[in-house]
């Protein structure tokens, strides 16, 4: 599923590329809190928390789809700009 919610313009682009993200989907297991995340380098995680609470695949794509969106847009790149430039 996760690999179906990465931007067409993201796949498009060679491999080489520097705005190339290859995207990798994991389960991370027993974190009691329900969660995902993502890293700028592509990396996606649910835990199997987050994963018991949906009811369906639409549900799973909705977070995958949040969690690509903010590596795509740099969130926590910026974030971390952000932060260094501040201390």
């Amino acid at each position: 599923i996760g690999h179906f919610m990465v931007p067409e313009y993201m796949e498009k682009l060679a491999a080489g590329h520097p705005n190339k993200i290859d995207f990798h989907f994991f389960v991370v297991d027993g974190e009691p809190a329900p969660n995902a995340f993502a890293y700028p380098n592509g990396l996606v995680a649910v835990n199997t928390a987050m994963l018991m609470m949906m009811e369906n695949e639409a549900q799973l794509a909705f977070v995958l789809g949040h969690e690509i969106a903010h590596v795509t847009n740099e969130h926590t790149y910026r974030q971390q700009m952000f932060h260094r430039k501040a201390s």
